[in-house]
Formats: C-alpha cells, sequence, structure tokens
C-alpha cells in the first residue's frame, strides 16, 4: 500500500461518519434550517445520536395561544425561541408519575416567527412525534385570523356561534388560480366576511356586500391565502370550499369587483 493510498484511506475512514450522519438527519439543528411546522399536523422525527436536537420553525399569522408538544415514549426536552433566538419557554415532563416524559408548551404570542427545538432529556436518542395547535379550550375555532382554522378543499367544517362575542376564523390557501366556492349553511343567520392578508401583516376586509343569512356563498377566481370570519347570531353551521379544475374566470366580468391582476375575482350571493 502506497503512502497516497494509506493518507486517503485514513481521511475516508474518519469523515464517512461524518457523511452518513449528514445525509441521514432528519430536521435541522438551527434555526437556519429549521423544518416548517404545519398546525394540526404532527411531524416525525429521530434523535439518531447522543447531543442530537432538531429545530422547527412556526410562523404565527396573529396573536394566539399555541400549544406545542411531544408525543412517543422518548424523553424529550422542549425549547421555544422568538425569531431573534431569544427562549420564551422550555418545558421537560408532562407528568412523570405516570410515564408521560413528552413535553408541553402554551404560550400566547404574537404574531411573527418562532422556532422550537426538541432534544433527549440528558442527550438520550430514538423517535418522536411534534405537534403544534391552537389551544381553543372552550372554543371550536380560533377568535382571532392567528387562530384561524385551515380550510381544505372537499370536507366540511362544523362550527357555532355561541354568544353575540363569539367569532370564528378560517383560512384557505390557493397556491394556484382556481374557481371555488365557499358555502356557508346555519340554523340562524350568520355573516361569512371574507378579509385579504396585507404586505403589513394585516388583513383588509373584502368589501363585496356580505349579508347575515342562514345559506351564503362566495365564488369566483381565487389566489393566494384569504381568510374568512363567521359571526352573528347564537347559531350551529357548516363552512365547505369546493373546488373545480382547471381554474376558470368568474360568469360575469362586470359582477367581479376586484381587478384580474390582483388574484382575486369572487362575489358574494345569498342561498347554497
Amino acid at each position: 500500500m502506497t503512502a497516497l493510498t494509506r493518507f486517503l484511506t485514513i481521511v475516508f475512514a474518519i469523515c464517512a461518519p461524518c457523511t452518513v450522519l449528514a445525509q441521514t438527519d432528519d430536521h435541522g439543528d438551527n434555526r437556519a434550517t429549521a423544518t416548517r411546522l404545519n398546525y394540526d399536523i404532527a411531524a416525525s422525527g429521530s434523535l439518531g445520536i447522543p447531543g442530537d436536537v432538531d429545530v422547527f420553525r412556526v410562523d404565527l399569522q396573529g396573536s394566539a395561544r399555541v400549544e406545542f408538544r411531544s408525543t412517543m415514549g422518548l424523553d424529550t426536552v422542549g425549547t421555544l425561541y422568538d425569531s431573534e433566538g431569544e427562549v420564551i419557554a422550555t418545558a421537560d415532563d408532562i407528568d412523570p408519575s405516570t410515564g408521560n416524559f413528552n413535553f408541553q408548551i402554551k404560550e400566547d404570542l404574537e404574531r411573527g416567527v418562532y422556532y422550537l427545538e426538541v432534544g433527549g432529556f440528558e442527550m438520550r436518542t430514538g423517535d418522536y412525534q411534534v405537534l403544534t395547535r391552537f389551544d381553543l379550550t372552550g372554543d371550536d375555532h380560533g377568535d382571532t385570523f392567528g387562530a384561524s382554522s385551515i380550510l381544505p378543499i372537499g370536507p366540511r367544517f362544523a362550527g357555532s356561534i355561541n354568544d353575540e362575542e363569539d367569532v370564528d376564523w378560517f383560512r384557505v390557501d390557493f397556491p394556484t388560480a382556481t374557481f371555488a366556492e365557499v358555502h356557508t349553511v346555519s340554523q340562524n343567520p350568520v355573516m361569512t366576511e371574507l378579509y385579504i392578508p396585507q404586505d403589513d401583516g394585516t388583513l383588509e376586509l373584502y368589501e363585496a356586500g356580505a349579508q347575515p343569512d342562514v345559506g351564503q356563498v362566495w365564488h369566483g377566481t381565487w389566489l393566494g391565502t384569504s381568510y374568512f370570519k363567521v359571526s352573528g347570531e347564537v347559531s350551529a353551521y357548516n363552512i365547505r370550499v369546493e373546488a373545480e379544475e382547471p381554474a376558470c374566470e368568474p360568469d360575469s366580468e362586470e359582477e367581479s369587483v376586484m381587478p384580474a391582476e390582483s388574484g382575486l375575482r369572487v362575489e358574494f350571493r345569498t342561498g347554497t
């Protein structure tokens, strides 16, 4: 074996474990490489070696009380950071007396970006899941757009207006131009108002004649993110999104109240 061959063999032996680790690490170890968490969807992770941590990013669109927790059998520790890396909260065991060594963090947060770091207690390794969700104790849907429930296309979502102060917020995302209808059907008259995100992070009410009724439809061509606020009389209701493919234009050019270049051309009507 030549000197060059011996040198290359030694270098490969030293670097190979590092290469394998880099390839098999499932989530980033810092804010720059953090994995984005979706609300109410559990993300799986694995702490492969002692000292390994996984970092997740959470984007909050408005003020809300948010819960972060781990599940499965691994004894985990969770640390919540703000966008600058300052620690907001750290949690260990939910209830060690019952063998629940998962962590749980509940915090009232403002609009912004947050990071959740998951590590093993005393550098333990293994598989886990992490979940982030809005803490809506006593309510079915969030009362702010930051705590809005995500509306997928197709399924009906049940909701209820519990008193005159109660409102329910929903969010719909259309990554491509799509002709769709958003239906609200209720026992008593409620109002489904449409709001559009602005560049400064606020929402603007879409002025298109929404009014209380037991049946309401927003329909037209959608693109991007839209928010709906349901309010009105005490009532149970259903809300759903029906979409057609491919995308098409509203029936009447005159009835569209927003120019096409904005990506949104919709109108409101009562009925089902």
